[in-house]
């Protein structure tokens, strides 16, 4: 570890006025949660109340964590799909994997699948391979007994085993072991990720996110403040019930979070949701972070029960979040240490889902006459009883490292900065003690739900751009331009279907990261059309992320077919202006990926039932390396030319 990582200076950055305005909307919050609690306990004390929300805070970000991560189970997807329909890659990598081998250190084992397609197939080859050492089908003994009873011991084969695993065993007759080892891929026993799986996952997410946030009472805001915004600009066909009816052909919000309304939609669509709503959700947790952290220094927890008034000025709110950047600085630098080191060993994500053959009673069954003849032992599956035990031992083994490396990397943190921290915060407070380590043991609970939320976000985060690279059809997506700082970026996405686009915000030297693992750099696309959500200056804001119903659909395209109609003078009336029809035009695409945007397009000539319209595509991508900003295209060979110009040509 560097000694320059943990910096004071770093950590410490001055709260936007913002934050501190938000504050009383942070403790209001938090006073509700505090009553609801005491309806049940009455009699709860200040500090029964600050022990029942450090357990409320630490549930509701367990919530996530015991759910499958999105990121590796989404790669190891890809990577299965891309391994299985491409032969020539599989034996390629298989032939590299097989020559390097004997260079394999056992302690530099990485679990958790790359973001490089490249080294994900080598994983997914290696796993296999595991599978094909431990798989006891194949022997020299039986390999004796099948040439001498061929149809004896292939119908011993198919019968206890199926039909995939008598050609696996032929090519390893013969040989063949590349061959024999790319057919188990597609035997139905062994565990891979599928796209229902992965739906699943995300559904799982998905509704607990809806619980929670409904719970908190934030869907009926997120709401109220999407439909006070469309109404504003005369939208009021974008709006959107709480829960449907039988009049509104849309779904109301609280019916996105139901699994019936998600399991038909695509991979795309489940995750995009997923991903808006658990960084939704993010954003409710830090924000009860910050207000349990202010109630904590400050000890208003009896007040907060009792409803009474609580004023603080500006530098009390200061020193707290001061003190909460700090700590909750801490908490990432040490949990990302420690998943850097896990990621060695043992996968941050815990590699839900690991590859093995499944435990099936006719795959136990003997091949009795094989072992008769050959007095072998029952040849039957891979053994995986034990994995769970596996598992685990595995979750044992993490716990022991985070709980050694934790202590270890915070006592470095302290010496080289709990002196200057005691002195920073006695000069802006000192009625309080300032000590490093007690104000990072009591902030402890609420940053670590933080840090799993942001985890989630990060790796939810991560499987969408997977899903958008591997996407069947090419979508307009890529970083808004004018959001790209030093550390920060906003990558935009037009899912088919979904009212808004996804807007990510990103910590820039992550996106930078998951590229450069990826492709092998930082350019990416930038996105088309960002100022089409700018009305009167503003950005319009995604308050919800929803599915387009068909009353979302008609609206737009009234509203559309009025202002041809007003244009051509079939109509007398005032055209709204043209941002708010670059708007809908955009949403238009969004329920219509054929329909692209007409001021974003190129038009091109089509045929419809035998007439010619004009119809328009998407002009060629413009794109933006995040490391030096140089701006390029691609060529005719899908090679990458810097240009100078940076319009989209």
């Amino acid at each position: 570890m560097k000694n320059n990582k943990f910096n004071f200076n770093s950590y410490l950055y001055r709260n936007r006025e913002k934050d501190i305005y938000f504050a009383e909307d942070d403790l209001k919050m938090l006073r509700n949660i505090i009553q609801i609690y005491c309806v049940k306990h009455p009699d709860a004390s200040a500090k029964e109340i600050k022990e029942s929300m450090r357990k409320f805070i630490n549930n509701c970000a367990f919530d996530l964590k015991d759910c499958s991560s999105p990121r590796s189970e989404t790669v190891k997807y890809y990577t299965y799909k891309r391994l299985t329909h491409d032969k020539d890659l599989f034996k390629r990598t298989y032939k590299r994997v097989i020559s390097n081998e004997h260079e394999e250190n056992d302690e530099k084992k990485q679990n958790s699948y790359s973001n490089n397609p490249e080294q994900a197939n080598e994983m997914l080859v290696k796993e296999f391979l595991k599978i094909d050492k431990t798989f006891k089908l194949y022997s020299e003994n039986n390999k004796e007994f099948y040439l001498k009873h061929k149809q004896e011991a292939e119908n011993a084969i198919i019968e206890n085993f199926g039909a995939i695993y008598l050609k696996y065993f032929k090519y390893k007759c013969n040989g063949k072991d590349d061959d024999a080892l790319y057919t188990l891929l597609f035997s139905k026993d062994i565990d891979v990720p599928t796209e229902e799986h992965l739906k699943e996952n995300h559904i799982k997410i998905i509704k607990k996110v809806g619980e929670r946030l409904e719970q908190f009472g934030e869907l009926s805001k997120d709401n109220e403040n999407n439909n006070k915004l469309m109404n504003r600009y005369n939208f009021e066909g974008l709006e959107y019930p709480m829960e449907s009816d039988n009049k509104e052909e849309t779904l109301g919000i609280k019916d996105i979070f139901k699994k019936e309304n998600l399991e038909n939609l695509s991979l795309l669509q489940i995750s995009s949701i997923e991903t808006f709503w658990v960084n939704r959700y993010a954003k409710i947790l830090e924000s009860l972070s910050n207000a349990l952290m202010i109630a904590d220094q400050f000890d208003l927890f009896e007040k907060l029960k009792n409803g009474e008034k609580i004023t603080l000025s500006e530098d009390e709110i200061r020193y707290v979040f001061q003190k909460q950047n700090i700590l909750y600085g801490i908490s990432r630098d040490i949990a990302d240490s420690i998943s850097s080191k896990a990621s060695q060993g043992i996968s941050e994500e815990n590699e839900q889902g690991t590859i093995g053959k499944k435990n099936t009673d006719k795959n136990q069954e003997t091949i009795g006459k094989m072992n008769e003849e050959n007095e072998q032992e029952t040849i039957s599956e891979k053994d995986t009883d034990g994995k769970q035990e596996m598992r685990e031992e595995t979750q044992n083994n993490k716990q022991s490292i985070v709980t050694v490396d934790a202590d270890e990397i915070f006592n470095e943190i302290y010496k080289k900065m709990g002196s200057r921290y005691h002195e920073h915060f006695s000069e802006m407070n000192p009625n309080y003690e300032n000590d490093l380590e007690k104000d990072f043991e009591n902030s402890y609970d609420y940053n670590s739900a933080k840090c799993i939320t942001y985890q989630m976000k990060d790796f939810s985060m991560a499987a969408i751009i997977y899903n958008i690279v591997n996407a069947d059809r090419k979508i307009n997506w890529g970083v808004v331009e004018n959001t790209i700082t030093n550390k920060k970026a906003v990558l935009s996405v037009d899912v088919p279907g979904l009212n808004m686009p996804l807007r990510l915000h990103i910590e820039k030297e992550k996106l930078i990261q998951f590229f450069n693992e990826f492709q092998g750099n930082a350019i990416i696309p930038k996105y088309d059309g960002a100022n089409d959500f700018e009305l009167e200056g503003k950005t319009l804001p995604t308050n919800v992320l929803m599915l387009l119903g068909k009353k979302q659909k008609e609206f737009i395209k009234k509203e559309l077919k009025e202002d041809e109609d007003i244009k051509s003078g079939k109509l007398k009336m005032y055209p709204r202006i043209t941002k708010e029809i670059n708007f809908l035009e955009h949403i238009n695409y969004l329920g219509n990926v054929e329909e692209y945007p007409k001021h974003l397009g190129r038009p091109f000539v089509k045929k419809v039932k035998g007439k010619k319209i004009t119809g328009y595509k998407q002009k060629q991508y413009k794109y933006i390396d995040l490391e030096t900003n140089k701006q390029y295209r691609k060529d005719e060979n899908q090679k990458f030319v810097e240009i100078e110009d940076t319009r989209i040509i």
